[in-house]
């Protein structure tokens, strides 16, 4: 099995997570479905690490991601880039390739465990009957530092938010499940990629979380909620809204990178 992305810091503890081939140990399984298995691994530090494959891999898809970028690779570069701004996320430890007997060909994604948090949609389904008044204010604002990086999430469910507790004990929120994220050479904030991403999420919280539309701190994103929260109760993104959307975030990604590239040449003309 082949492994990169590994920091120097953490290969005491990533080691043990690649081994031929991995599996995930009885009562450790957190989700297994036909092509995705996640469990959690202790590694002999004080926290536990989560692992998520994706296996039964087509050699048409592995080829083509071996020859650009893999499923994981991709997110661990999005929640690597998430970490260096300082914006809460699952903290990504390593990810690998290979193939095994039981896994077929499989990608595989170490990150450290959130401890003591659960997904925004398994709370909403745990509390739906407590008057709970939840202050999402922190997260929209992470959210807004998240697009003005320049990334796109893509897929921001309530199931894509951890509800934990910070090292201070204060509730915090960390933004994970990132394969399908991409990352622009500039702030993203007012495109529409960024406005799908905004009204996803903000669609979820009012309907599961049972929020009054007042409720959602568009504010603290900084957007424009006088037109945006009229839109929320409605927003059901169709499989031909999130087709075109991806394909214009694609095409946008291209555009912005060779604009990026024609000023970066221009600058070493003007500064050899």
């Amino acid at each position: 099995m082949h492994a990169w992305g590994l920091d120097p810091v953490m290969c005491a503890h990533a080691a043990p997570l690649f081994r031929a081939p991995p599996s995930p140990a009885a009562g450790a399984l957190i989700k297994s479905e036909p092509d995705t298995v996640i469990w959690a691994e202790d590694v002999g530090a004080e926290r536990r690490v989560i692992l998520k494959m994706y296996r039964h891999r087509g050699p048409i898809t592995t080829c083509r991601e071996r020859t650009f970028r893999f499923r994981v690779q991709r997110e661990f570069d999005a929640l690597t880039h998430l970490q260096s701004r300082g914006i809460p996320c699952s903290e990504p430890l390593a990810w690998a390739e290979g193939r095994s007997a039981e896994h077929g060909r499989f990608e595989i994604l170490a990150t450290w465990e959130v401890a003591e948090a659960q997904s925004l949609r398994a709370l909403a389904a745990v509390t739906k009957a407590e008057n709970i008044r939840w202050d999402l204010g922190t997260l929209y604002r992470d959210l807004r530092h998240m697009h003005e990086s320049g990334l796109f999430h893509g897929v921001l469910h309530l199931r894509n938010v951890l509800a934990g507790r910070d090292a201070a004990g204060e509730r915090a929120f960390y933004i994970i499940d990132t394969p399908g994220a991409l990352l622009y050479p500039n702030s993203i904030v007012g495109t529409s990629m960024a406005r799908f991403d905004l009204l996803l999420f903000s669609s979820q919280a009012l309907r599961h979380l049972e929020l009054p539309p007042a409720n959602i701190p568009l504010e603290a994103y900084g957007a424009d909620a006088p037109a945006l929260r009229p839109r929320l109760a409605g927003f059901r993104p169709t499989r031909f809204d999130r087709q075109r959307i991806k394909a214009e975030a694609a095409l946008r990604l291209v555009v912005a990178r060779r604009g990026a590239e024609r000023v970066r040449h221009s600058y070493l003309r003007i500064n050899p």
